[in-house]
């Protein structure tokens, strides 16, 4: 949900964690392991 948000729906960083309740850096990271595992999965 995290990255949708950010990449795909163009919210900033404030705004997704805002909308999920979560704070900026828990966001950063959720986008971090979903950027990682689409990586993984590119690779294959």
């Amino acid at each position: 949900m995290a990255f949708k948000l950010v990449r795909e729906d163009k919210m900033s960083y404030r705004e997704a964690a805002e909308v999920m309740e979560i704070s900026v850096g828990t966001l950063n990271y959720h986008i971090y392991m979903a950027i990682k595992k689409i990586k993984t999965q590119l690779t294959k």
